[in-house]
């Protein structure tokens, strides 16, 4: 039987040297194993990154928190792509060269040389009269008569005449005015028209009333994306959603959310 070690014993000591020892090297094993926790996570664990918002004058993505409006604007800047570029003067050439590209198609006999000539010219509030003055012709003698167009004459507009005037515009513009751009960025608002209003600027921000028109719109290549061409909400939307909506836009067999009974067929049909 061996004897029961007591202080002071040499083998007690040789012990206790051991135990400390073993217990630094643990500890080091533990400090070197939470200096690895840095590298590769279990994916439920790993962190999620700070908000980031958008700067819209500077374009610079800045950490905070993300708000309803930041959401519409990067999925608008998403859908239609940067605002215009400081040389203005070189987006207008752009614009002229790409307006020459635009065949000017029509199934109903339209000439649309005249907006395509004030369109080049920047002459935007001109090219918004102009358009009107086509979708009355397009939409018919009633609508000519009456001086504006029915939501439900929307529908006989032929997709050649719709593509023309609507490609017209985005190429004036670099993608961003026309029709199908309205809709994209009606699309990035949700479908809701309060949001829709404030995005394209056609309402004040604070008091949520209709900009005066013409005066209180922006005719330049600086104008929010959809601004242009205007449409008379005033009476509804329905003559908007009806333009936007129209199978032009949607390809092929696409239904129109404005396909409804009723409505007079124009005289070129």
């Amino acid at each position: 039987m061996a004897p029961a070690a007591h202080a002071g014993d040499p083998a007690l000591g040789s012990l206790s040297a051991h135990l400390s020892s073993a217990q630094d090297g643990a500890r080091r094993l533990m400090r070197a194993s939470a200096g690895r926790r840095d590298g590769p996570r279990p994916a439920g664990r790993i962190p999620a990154p700070p908000a980031r918002s958008k700067n819209r004058e500077s374009g610079i993505m800045v950490a905070g928190a993300i708000s309803e409006q930041d959401s519409v604007d990067v999925a608008v800047d998403g859908l239609l792509g940067p605002a215009p570029p400081g040389d203005v003067d070189a987006a207008e050439n752009d614009g002229k060269v790409a307006l020459e590209a635009v065949e000017l198609a029509s199934e109903a006999g339209q000439d649309y040389g005249e907006l395509r000539d004030l369109l080049s010219a920047g002459e935007f509030q001109e090219a918004g009269g102009e358009t009107r003055a086509r979708l009355l012709a397009l939409a018919g003698a009633d609508a000519v008569s009456r001086g504006w167009v029915y939501w439900s004459e929307v529908k006989f507009i032929p997709n050649a005449d719709m593509r023309t005037i609507d490609g017209l515009w985005r190429a004036a513009s670099g993608g961003r005015f026309g029709y199908s751009a309205q809709k994209q960025v009606f699309a990035a608002c949700q479908r809701r028209w309060t949001r829709f209003f404030v995005e394209v600027g056609w309402v004040d921000g604070e008091s949520n009333k209709y900009v005066e028109w013409p005066g209180a719109f922006d005719y330049s290549l600086g104008a929010p994306a959809g601004h242009l061409p205007e449409t008379n909400c005033l009476r509804g939307t329905q003559l908007l959603a009806a333009l936007m909506e129209h199978p032009a836009f949607e390809g092929a067999g696409a239904r129109s959310e404005a396909e409804l009974q009723g409505g007079t067929l124009p005289d070129w049909m």
